[in-house]
C-alpha cells in the first residue's frame, strides 16, 4: 500500500514538473513573439487566429482559396531562434504536400485554408502547433518556428504576379510608380526628362527578375509611346533624365504579356537595365563618365577640382612642387581606352602650359618612381576644344610615371 502511494505520488510530481515547464515554454515564447512583432516595421499588420499562429499575408494574391486535401507547392525558409540567434533549418526548398495530411505540422496545415493560391505569407507557428516537445533533426523541442514561403502556382499568370510581388517586397531600394513600374536609379544624368512622342536613342541590357541575360544592345532608338509594348518602358523613360541610368522592373502584364517575343517566353518578367545617350556633349560627358566608374568599380571621391586620382605606386622621397621639372613617362587615353598621346621620358615645367590642368595637379600628389592613374572630366582637360582625336568635353585618363624630379 506505501508503495502505491508512494508511486501515485512520484507520478502526480513528475506531471506537476512537466506541467509547469511547458508553461514556462510557453511564457517564453509569446515573450519571444512579441519582441520578434515589435522589431518589425510592419508587426502590428500580422493576424492572430484562435490557435495562436501570427500570419502577415505579404502579397495577396487572385487565385482560388486553398481547400482541406489540395495538392500545393510551395517556396519557403525557416528558421528558429535561440539565444537571440536566428538559426535556419531549411532556406529557399521546394516541397510539395496535401493540405491535412497528418505528416505536416498542425500549424501549417491551418495556416494554408486562410490563403490564395499565388500568396506569399510570414508566419509564426507556436511550438504546440509545430513539433511540441519533440525534437528534429535540426530543431529544437520546443521551438516555435519562423516561416516564409510562397504558393507555387500552377497557373502561370498567378505563378509570375507572384515573383514580381515578391522580388520587390524583399527589394526596399526599389521605387514603385503608379503600379505601372518599379525602378531605381544606378546614377542620375544631368538633363531633362522626356515627353511623349519625342525619340531617342537608349543603350540596355535585358534580363529576367533573377538576372538571366537575355540581351544586350548598344544603341536602339524608339519613340516614347505608351500604349507601345513594354508599357512599363515607355512610362519609365518618361521619369528619367537624359544621361541617366536605371534598372526598370515590370510585370509580365506591363511587359510583352502571354504573347512573349521570339527571345522571351510568355509571361515573363523583365527588368532593364538603360541609359539615355544624349546628343548633349555635356550630358554624354556625364553619363559616359559615370558608367565608366561604375564598370570599373571606382568608387572613391574626387579631389576638390574633380579629378579621380588613382595611386598604382607609391614611389619614395617628398613630393613635387610647382617650381620642378620632372621628366616622366605619361600616356593618355579616352574612356575607352583609345590612346591619342603617349611620351616616354619627356621633360616638362610642373606648371607647364603643355601640360593640361588635370596632369598638372596630380604630379603635386606624386614622388620619385611613384606610378598613378588619373581620370579627368573635360574641365580639367581640354574642356569644350577638340584635340587630336579627341570631340569636345571629353573625359580623359593619363597614366603617369616619374622618372626624375629637378629641383
Amino acid at each position: 500500500m506505501k508503495t502505491t502511494k508512494f508511486i501515485i505520488f512520484l507520478f502526480i510530481s513528475v506531471l506537476l514538473f512537466a506541467c509547469s515547464k511547458t508553461i514556462s515554454f510557453k511564457e517564453a515564447e509569446t515573450e519571444l513573439i512579441k519582441k520578434y512583432l515589435d522589431t518589425l516595421k510592419n508587426g502590428n499588420e500580422f493576424i492572430e487566429t484562435k490557435s495562436g499562429i501570427y500570419y502577415f499575408v505579404k502579397n495577396k494574391q487572385i487565385g482560388h482559396k486553398i481547400t482541406k486535401d489540395e495538392q500545393v507547392t510551395i517556396n519557403y525558409s525557416g528558421f528558429y531562434i535561440e539565444n537571440k540567434e536566428v538559426i535556419y533549418f531549411v532556406k529557399d526548398e521546394i516541397f510539395k504536400f496535401k493540405v491535412g495530411d497528418q505528416d505536416i505540422i498542425n500549424g501549417l496545415n491551418e495556416v494554408m485554408l486562410l490563403l490564395n493560391d499565388g500568396d506569399h505569407v510570414h508566419a509564426i507557428i507556436p511550438f504546440k502547433l509545430a513539433y511540441g516537445n519533440e525534437k528534429t533533426e535540426n530543431i529544437p523541442e520546443y521551438s516555435t518556428l519562423f516561416i516564409d514561403f510562397y504558393i507555387v502556382s500552377q497557373d502561370i499568370n498567378i505563378n509570375t504576379i507572384t515573383e514580381y510581388d515578391t522580388f520587390l517586397y524583399n527589394n526596399k531600394d526599389i521605387t514603385l510608380s503608379n503600379n505601372k513600374f518599379a525602378m531605381y536609379y544606378i546614377f542620375q544624368g544631368i538633363g531633362e526628362k522626356k515627353q511623349l512622342g519625342q525619340t531617342l536613342n537608349i543603350e540596355y541590357k535585358l534580363t529576367t527578375l533573377n538576372d538571366s541575360l537575355i540581351e544586350i544592345v548598344d544603341n536602339y532608338q524608339l519613340t516614347i509611346d505608351t500604349t507601345s509594348s513594354p508599357s512599363a518602358l515607355h512610362h519609365a523613360l518618361l521619369n528619367i533624365k537624359d544621361g541617366s541610368m536605371a534598372k526598370v522592373f515590370m510585370a509580365q502584364n506591363l511587359a510583352f504579356g502571354k504573347e512573349g517575343t521570339d527571345k522571351i517566353p510568355p509571361y515573363s518578367n523583365l527588368c532593364y537595365q538603360i541609359r539615355l545617350l544624349s546628343s548633349d556633349l555635356k550630358i554624354k560627358e556625364h553619363s559616359d563618365l559615370q558608367k565608366y566608374l561604375l564598370n570599373n568599380n571606382i568608387t572613391q571621391d574626387t579631389t576638390i577640382s574633380g579629378m579621380y586620382f588613382i595611386s598604382i605606386q607609391e614611389g619614395e622621397g617628398e613630393l613635387i612642387t610647382t617650381t620642378d621639372s620632372v621628366i616622366i613617362n605619361i600616356r593618355g587615353t579616352d574612356l575607352w581606352e583609345t590612346e591619342f598621346f603617349r611620351c616616354d621620358s619627356c621633360k616638362y615645367l610642373v606648371t607647364s602650359e603643355q601640360l593640361v590642368s588635370g596632369v598638372q595637379e596630380a604630379l603635386l600628389k606624386m614622388k620619385l618612381n611613384s606610378k598613378s592613374k588619373i581620370i579627368l572630366p573635360s574641365k580639367l582637360g581640354y574642356a569644350e576644344s577638340p584635340w587630336a582625336t579627341l570631340p569636345a568635353y571629353s573625359n580623359l585618363i593619363y597614366y603617369l610615371e616619374i622618372r626624375n624630379i629637378s629641383k
